[in-house]
Formats: structure tokens, sequence, C-alpha cells
């Protein structure tokens, strides 16, 4: 009868005590059957060379014991394997995600709506490039801190702060394409919102998606399932019967057509050059952070980004109102501002 060994993890040295002979295989008891080949016979068919030796059982009895606290075993086939800080460290990234999406989600219905209040209930008149400027002067401010802090991959070269400031602005061509394309994409959202209301402007926008799918499929050379494309024409025939309701009706077929009806159809054009605009900067974009030319963290793509607007945005600034950029600068303004840059954060995270 083959006897079993029971040991737990003890101070090195008192290996000797931790061994207790505690019961035979036909007792149920739990243990590990130690096989000699001076003690036992050998069976019929195995070979002598799989038996364990005094050695095997004697490195095994020394080597510590797993830490069992928060362990999950997964048995499979192929042997088992354990999940320690694993599990918690999924589910702490799941909660993570969870709450920058309901955040970003906050964040662009806060967005939204409060561009279509100061432009359509309050008709404010301070300068969109003025509150686009100082949203981004944010960004840079967040994305310059946190490069300095990431752990992400990246070329910039290690060193004062400065030197890799200017590296990160001296490699910086590439982000004036997609900072053109935010420029046309605020300029027009601005605009539409001042002339179709915040819910007609949220819904066509979700064609985003579509627009972007269409890019990636066409620039990236990516292929979508059968069940993908019929989400996308589900969600774009949804956007145009909405868009339908919402549309002004004309005091008479005969008549030409009012101008609330124009000032509609101008805001939805503008709704529609953006979402085509956003489907190709988001492709652009995610291009530009997989180069195989060059490895760059997001924070550093987003400092860049935030250089070229400001470049941009300034001049608009200055040309709008020279004497007075802020000029009719209220609190919803700034809100704006804060709602705008806390979004293209959220979107680096």
């Amino acid at each position: 009868m083959c006897k079993l060994m029971k040991y737990s993890s003890v101070p090195q040295g008192d290996e000797d005590c931790s061994r207790e002979h505690v019961g035979d295989v036909s007792s149920g008891e739990t243990g590990v059957p130690l096989l000699n080949k001076t003690h036992i016979t050998p069976i019929a068919g195995v070979p002598a060379s799989h038996l364990l030796t005094d050695d095997d059982i004697e490195a095994a009895l020394l080597k510590p014991a797993k830490p069992h606290g928060c362990c999950i075993p997964f048995d499979a086939l192929s042997g088992s394997w354990y999940a320690g800080s694993g599990g918690s460290r999924s589910t702490s990234s799941f909660w993570l995600k969870f709450v920058i999406l309901v955040s970003v989600t906050l964040q662009n219905t806060g967005y939204c709506l409060l561009r279509r209040y100061s432009r359509g209930q309050l008709k404010e008149t301070y300068s969109s490039s003025t509150a686009l400027l100082v949203m981004e002067l944010v960004k840079l401010a967040l994305s310059a801190r946190m490069l300095l802090v990431s752990s992400e991959p990246s070329d910039v070269p290690s060193g004062a702060s400065w030197s890799k400031y200017m590296h990160l602005l001296r490699h910086s061509a590439k982000m004036a394409v997609p900072a053109v394309i935010y420029l046309i994409m605020n300029v027009l959202s601005f605009f539409a919102l001042a002339r179709v209301d915040a819910s007609t402007f949220a819904i066509v926008a979700q064609l985003k998606v579509l627009t972007t799918a269409l890019c990636s499929v066409g620039v990236l050379g990516r292929s979508l399932q059968c069940r993908k494309w019929r989400a996308l024409i589900t969600l774009t025939l949804g956007v145009i019967l909405i868009s339908e309701e919402t549309r002004p009706k004309s005091a008479s077929a005969g008549l030409a057509a009012s101008a609330p009806l124009v000032e509609w159809m101008l805001g939805m054009a503008a709704v529609f050059v953006e979402v085509l605009l956003s489907g190709f900067a988001c492709i652009y974009f995610e291009k530009v952070l997989k180069s195989a030319d060059e490895t760059y963290s997001v924070w550093d793509r987003n400092f860049q980004l935030a250089f070229w607007s400001i470049c941009i945005y300034l001049p608009m600034a200055l040309f709008d109102n020279p004497t007075d950029p802020f000029a009719g600068w209220s609190w919803t303004a700034t809100a704006c501002s804060a709602l705008g840059a806390a979004g293209g954060v959220l979107g680096a995270l």
C-alpha cells in the first residue's frame, strides 16, 4: 500500500518536521502518492525511468508551496493553471472602461446640448474660434503633463521635458492633416447647432459609425461581417426616418421653401459633411498611431495635434476680433471649451 505524504510551507531547515504520514490511498484523504524505485515493485509496461526517485521526492518537499489566496484553479485536458491577481486586474480594467464609456456618453450629450443652448437659444455671439482655441490650450497642457509620466512605448528620447517637447514638434507634420479636419468639423458643428435642434444633431451624428466603417474598409482594407453591415444599414434607415420627422413643413407645396426649412437644410448639410470628415479623421489618426515607421503614444500624438490646432485657431480668433478675441465671452463659452477638452482627454484614455 502506497503511503501519502502531507507537507506544508515551513521555514527552511525544518523540512523533516513537515513530513508526516497521514494515511493511505484507500482512506480517500487528499495527498500525493509517492513512488520510489527502491521501495515498490515496477509496474508492468511502465519504464523504471518514469517512477519518482528519492531526489525527486526531496525536491518536491523542499519546493515552497504556491500561495493559494485568491487563486482559482482552472483544469484543462492539457494541465492546470492558476489565475491569481489577473482576475482582479481584468475586473478593474472592465470597470475602468465602463466608467470611461459612461463619461464619454455624458460628455458628448452635454457638449451637444450646451452648444445648442448657447447658439440656438441664447444667440450668443462669442467667437467659436476663441472657444476652440481655449479648448486646445487645455488639451495641450494636459497632454504635455501626461506624456512625461506615461509608460507607453514611444520614440521620444529620454531627457529634459523641453527636449521631449521639441522632438515631438519636429516630428509632428503628420498631425497637421487631422488638425485641419477637426477645425472644419468644429466650425461646422457650431454652424449646424445654430440651425437644428440638439437631438436631431446627436442622432444624425451617429452616422459617424457608418462613415468610419466605410473608411476602414477603403483605407485600411478591413472586411466586415454581414451582421455588422445589417446593423449599419439599420442605423442609416433610422437616422433617415428621424431626420424626416424633424424636417420643418412648408405652408404650401407650391410655395417656395420657407426660411426655417432653408435653415434646417443648411444645418443638416453641415452635419453630414462633419460626419464624412469624422470617419476619415478617425481612420487617419488610427493609421498614424499604428505606423511602423515611428512609435508614439496617444498622448504624444494629442500633444502634436493640439499644437497644430492652436497654430490654426489663434490667427482665426485674432481675425474675428483683433482688439478683443474674448468679446461676448460667457460662462457657457467657458463650459463648452471645458467639455470639448474633456472629450479629447477621454478619447485618449
